[in-house]
């Protein structure tokens, strides 16, 4: 039954989106689905995700993900009962662990559709990656981990790709209510 449900809601939206609509990513897993859309240039995969613990990543181009310079990645995670704050903190604090030196700035999603928290990771003076969590609702069991990884040089360039990735995010399902 529940698969059933889920094939019609599958096919009621492929239906009902409109053009704008018709590049978007559906990602969906047991209880949950969201969807995305590819920033201009980059293409997403899934097929091989779950070998790197993510749901979905994106590389420039038709690059496969170890030949990608600069990557984006999505990954869904269970809430255990912790805030959006504390998980970015204990983030914070296992870079710190990782890495001798780590460097933390502001980065500001302006509009957020969801209840975000975001940060600029610059480590060992050749990294770094633009982080956002994501609630997509109070009521989710789930939160999600956006992050934009590459060389300290090359990801800024692909910032407003970052912020064009997020903002295309809609949360579909998962005990969130909508």
């Amino acid at each position: 039954m529940k698969k059933g449900l889920w094939s019609i809601i599958i096919f009621f939206l492929a239906v009902s989106a409109g053009s704008s609509q018709m590049d978007e990513l559906l990602i969906f897993g047991n209880g949950w689905m969201f969807n995305v859309r590819e920033p201009k240039g980059w293409t997403g995969h899934t097929e091989d995700a779950y070998r790197y613990r993510m749901n979905i990543y994106f590389c420039l181009g038709k690059k496969s993900f170890e030949k990608s310079s600069v990557v984006m990645h999505i990954t869904i995670n269970t809430k255990r009962g912790e805030t959006l704050q504390q998980k970015m903190d204990s983030d914070v604090a296992d870079y710190n662990k990782q890495h001798q030196k780590l460097e933390l700035q502001e980065f500001t999603i302006s509009e957020p559709a969801y209840k975000i928290l975001s940060k600029k990771y610059s480590y060992d003076d050749k990294t770094t990656d633009y982080v956002c969590f994501l609630d997509p609702d109070e009521d989710s069991p789930f939160y999600l981990i956006l992050v934009l990884n590459g060389p300290k040089e090359e990801s800024p360039k692909y910032e407003k790709d970052f912020l064009s990735l997020v903002r295309s995010f809609s949360w579909l399902g998962g005990k969130a209510k909508k």
